[in-house]
């Protein structure tokens, strides 16, 4: 399971999985299952892929990188479960783990359309719609470090949906967090110096070290991360200007 929120008997809520070669699966209750499976091998392992699964009121729909790799028709009303959802793991218990990383969860309670998972899927959502009802970045932790404070995962939908995090190892160096998906740059900071320039990031750069980049975490708008590319020109002289385009904050 990737994310779920299942009822057994009655057959309530829904269900993202992946597995069985490389098969990826969006299942559907309404008192009985309606599931759309895709081929085998649609799946890689040790690659970032994003996967979505939507119903618009006549399709079930796969996606793999914003691509529909499957759709069936239906027509049903989705029922809500009595469970908790659960990411990673299976809401009724706990041996049907995800073995593997997750970033970047958001569940919607409209149909998104192509062309919307496209413009969204390798960036954060700082403008958050209103028919995004949960969202978990994954941002919390550092990878591989001491997170022994961090017992909970914020919902940045602004719906108060936090998830409590269960059987995470996080008081040692051998920690469940890890690094995630790399972001797309969404900032450059075009900046012209005189003789040097000290950085955002602490370092002085001169005319033999000019380029950087750096994430800024949670500094821009409504907690999102930014990562931002340092063009420095360097001006032999006594008087220089700072000129700078920054993304969101600088």
């Amino acid at each position: 399971n990737i994310i779920n929120k299942e009822n057994n008997s009655p057959d309530f809520g829904y269900m993202l999985r992946c597995g069985d070669g490389g098969k990826l699966n969006f299942n559907i209750g309404n008192n009985g299952w309606n599931e759309i499976t895709s081929s085998s091998g649609i799946l890689t392992l040790n690659n970032w892929q994003h996967v979505a699964g939507t119903y618009d009121g006549t399709q079930l729909k796969l996606y793999l990188n914003g691509f529909v790799i499957d759709s069936l028709p239906a027509s049903l009303t989705i029922s809500s479960s009595f469970n908790n959802l659960t990411i990673g793991n299976w809401s009724n218990s706990s041996n049907r783990c995800f073995d593997g990383k997750i970033e970047e969860v958001r569940i919607w309670n409209s149909a998104r359309t192509k062309s919307e998972l496209n413009s969204t899927m390798n960036t954060e959502i700082c403008t958050i719609p209103s028919d995004l009802v949960a969202y978990y970045k994954f941002n919390e932790g550092i990878a591989s470090a001491n997170n022994s404070t961090i017992n909970t995962v914020p919902d940045h939908s602004g719906n108060n949906n936090n998830g409590t995090l269960l059987n995470f190892s996080l008081p040692t160096s051998i920690s469940n967090w890890v690094s995630g998906i790399a972001l797309i740059p969404s900032g450059t900071d075009t900046i012209t110096a005189c003789n040097s320039y000290t950085w955002i990031d602490g370092t002085n750069y001169t005319t033999d070290n000019d380029t950087a980049t750096f994430n800024i975490i949670g500094g821009a708008a409504n907690g999102c991360d930014s990562l931002v590319t340092l063009d420095l020109t360097i001006v032999n002289s006594n008087s220089g200007t700072d000129t700078i385009t920054a993304c969101n904050s600088y």
